[in-house]
């Protein structure tokens, strides 16, 4: 498949109706930000009626912050299920941060504003586990005393009549 790099008018960009992304607001400010500060250093992905495929957060930051050209990148969508590759594609977060080296970059960048940037700590998860997971069963979540930490990194736990997920390392009543 082929794209093509060029410059075309934001005001002339769609929204992807279908686009499953959301974003707080917080992070939309900090997203504006990285733009003033940074630019436009990655192209919008759309499709070649201008449908943003890949970048529908930027391309609302653009117009809020009154920018009237985008970089974008046109591929060839000719169906639903190759935009879907598309969007998915571009989003995917196939690594993560080790939390271990970003401990030593903070050390070594005294001076960074590290709360204008947001990281993953965890590895990221396939969608057909997150779509089709099947819920965990009481009988396979192991118990663990009182004394036990309670941060288990990997593995679901249950204390008392708490249940702490692994991903966001919150408890959940049971």
């Amino acid at each position: 498949m082929e794209t093509k790099n060029e410059y075309r008018e934001v005001e002339s960009l769609k929204f992807w109706d279908k686009n499953p992304r959301k974003i707080k607001k917080e992070d939309f400010e900090r997203l504006k930000n990285q733009i003033l500060s940074l630019g436009q250093y990655k192209p919008l992905l759309i499709t070649e009626d201008g449908v943003v495929i890949g970048g529908n957060m930027r391309l609302r930051a653009y117009r809020e912050l009154g920018i009237k050209t985008a970089w974008v990148s046109v591929v060839d969508a000719k169906d639903e299920e190759t935009i879907l590759k598309y969007a998915f594609s571009d989003n995917d977060r196939a690594g993560y941060y080790d939390d271990d080296l970003l401990a030593n970059l903070s050390s070594a960048f005294p001076d960074f504003e590290w709360s204008d940037y947001a990281v993953d700590l965890t590895p990221p998860e396939t969608l057909d586990k997150v779509l089709f997971k099947e819920e965990v069963q009481e009988d396979e979540v192991p118990e663990v005393s009182e004394e036990e930490p309670k941060s288990k990194l990997g593995e679901v736990y249950q204390l008392g009549r708490w249940v702490y997920c692994p991903k966001c390392g919150k408890r959940h009543n049971i």
